[in-house]
């Protein structure tokens, strides 16, 4: 059996069991169980799912309570296609962006002082933007891969806050304090030294102790301007929290934690997953989605990361795909009857060259057949060209 390390911080996450290799005796098994609670359990690799194949299937049944519970949300019908259309100007957009955050970022480093005004209007850019040019600027950030995480992670957080905010049904003004929440909320981090910040290696006891402490230097920076909308200020101090209580800084959970800050905790470890970090490569958008719903329950809220699922499907439009045939392809719609099997349009033969392009429906085919998903891949894991995706 093979243990998968996602990305997670050992530090922010002790129960879990990261360290990534195969486990190949019960003694090894029985080491694990005694301090963890939880381990992540790569079906792919390793014999044992070879030799229990109906055990896999168990451990891949994860999403079972929302693949088949009444369809998508109403973004979800955008196809790859209609985002396409928007690539181009979502490519520049997102630029001009990065670069407003950046000069904002970089004069909170200096002044230690926060241009609200900058900042909304940065955000209502994003609330005020056409559905697919949303979409089409959240599929640029995936690609984009030479950008420094510390600016991109927070317009991130804002694009896929303000989405989640129009897919909970909220009008532009909770739209708009959504996507600020998203700019502000590793705000305090500006007070942490970059030794700590950027260090590749394990921090010690007392680094993670001041890492922990950046929540609350968020909200004493925040708290100084009387503009600033209260919840942004609340997800800036909450966004740790756990719905288990197991967070910090306070260790609240529940309801006790604001329902902003509850969403944006989701965002936060979603995106961050799906990004190159100091300390870990990216994953795929599949695998980010897989591990912020094994955490359903735990550190977020049920509801809230169930609608987050739905919104953005358990197969994201623009993942990339490994076949069982060795092809790969792109997702290019969701299946509202089966979000396990969306839509696909095979670019790379089983070769990994370009072949004539072919839209398949995966619940046309065999779920044991040659378009069967295998795996899932991040850009750097396997360039596909833009210009090969257009029908």
């Amino acid at each position: 059996m093979y243990i998968a390390n996602p990305g997670l911080s050992g530090q922010s996450n002790p129960h879990v069991y990261l360290c990534e290799g195969l486990l190949a005796d019960e003694a090894s098994l029985e080491k694990l169980a005694q301090p963890y609670c939880d381990a992540y359990i790569d079906t792919e690799q390793g014999s044992y799912f070879e030799e229990h194949p109906e055990e896999k299937a168990d451990f891949e049944s994860l999403f079972n309570s929302i693949v088949f519970s009444g369809g998508r949300d109403d973004n979800g019908e955008q196809s790859l296609d209609d985002i396409l259309e928007n690539l181009r100007a979502a490519d520049a957009n997102y630029t001009e962006m990065l670069e407003q955050y950046k000069a904002i970022a970089k004069r909170m480093h200096g002044a230690q002082t926060v241009d609200v005004a900058a900042c909304e209007k940065l955000t209502e850019s994003l609330v005020v933007s056409e559905e697919k040019m949303l979409l089409a600027l959240l599929l640029v950030s995936r690609m984009r891969t030479s950008d420094p995480y510390a600016y991109t992670h927070s317009l991130n957080v804002s694009m896929l806050g303000v989405m989640a905010a129009r897919a909970m049904g909220y009008g532009q003004d909770t739209q708009l304090v959504f996507g600020m929440s998203g700019i502000f909320h590793d705000i305090g981090k500006t007070l942490i030294p970059d030794r700590i910040l950027k260090k590749s290696g394990r921090l010690t006891t007392a680094e993670f102790e001041e890492i922990k402490r950046h929540p609350v230097y968020a909200r004493r920076l925040l708290s100084q301007h009387r503009d600033m909308p209260e919840d942004v200020v609340h997800v800036a101090h909450e966004h740790h929290e756990h719905h288990d209580g197991s967070g910090y800084p306070r260790g609240i959970k529940g309801v006790e934690i604001n329902r902003v800050a509850a969403a944006i905790s989701v965002l936060d470890t979603y995106d961050a997953l799906r990004s190159d970090r100091y300390y870990k490569e990216a994953v795929s958008s599949h695998k980010a989605i897989c591990v912020v719903y094994s955490l359903r329950g735990k550190s977020f809220d049920p509801h809230l990361t169930d609608k987050f699922i739905k919104t953005v499907g358990i197969y994201p439009v623009g993942t990339i795909v490994a076949l069982e045939s060795g092809m790969k392809g792109i997702v290019t719609r969701q299946n509202g009857d089966n979000l396990l099997r969306p839509h696909i349009r095979v670019i790379l033969d089983g070769n990994n060259r370009y072949c004539e392009r072919r839209d398949v429906n995966l619940l046309d085919e065999d779920t044991k057949g040659p378009y069967a998903i295998r795996d899932t891949l991040t850009n750097k894991e396997c360039r596909i060209h833009v210009s090969s995706l257009m029908c």
